[in-house]
């Protein structure tokens, strides 16, 4: 793990967002059965989050991005009725993003031999770093629902409970995506 000023700020929103959104949630969703799985799972997504803000290793980066892709599916299928295919099709443009940006990586990894982000010095200026930057891009504004990846976003955040949208896509995605 390493700390950079960037990440640090990040890594600062994102718990604080996570901490009003546990705050709230502990208003606005107090007669639900399945209170101590909706904690888990947002608590779950706060952590990977944070922990890919200061990965060091790509590997560890890769990870954290999927489990924050896993809760984030778990804590859209905890909404109203059409949760499941929401939180289906959530998934499914989550996991385009995680694929992206896996095979964004295994193609740096390839050729560049090295796990550690601090030892990346790459200039694009081969075809493979192309599609490699092009893959990892891609994974990222998919993750953050810029357009023309967005398509998630608005059903999920019509169906998933409320303090889970204002700290998921709003919070978690944005600020993985810009990192």
């Amino acid at each position: 793990l390493r700390t950079t000023p960037f990440g640090s700020l990040l890594m600062f929103a994102v718990i604080a967002f996570g901490a009003l959104a546990t705050l709230y949630s502990l208003g606005y969703m107090p007669d639900r059965d399945d209170m101590n799985r909706y904690y888990a799972h947002l608590l779950w997504a706060v952590s990977a989050a944070a922990t890919a803000l200061v990965a060091e290793n790509i590997i560890v980066l890769v990870a954290a991005w999927d489990i924050v892709t896993l809760m984030l599916y778990l804590l859209v299928e905890m909404g109203r009725k059409d949760a499941p295919a929401v939180s289906a099709k959530t998934f499914g443009v989550a996991a385009f993003s995680d694929c992206a940006l896996l095979f964004g990586v295994a193609i740096l990894w390839a050729k560049t031999g090295g796990f550690l982000l601090s030892e990346y010095n790459v200039v694009i200026d081969r075809p493979w770093l192309y599609v490699a930057y092009l893959l990892m891009m891609t994974g990222a504004i998919t993750k953050a629902g810029a357009i023309p990846f967005h398509s998630w976003l608005p059903p999920a955040a019509e169906t998933a409970p409320l303090p889970a949208v204002a700290l998921l896509p709003a919070a978690i995605d944005k600020a993985l995506g810009i990192y």
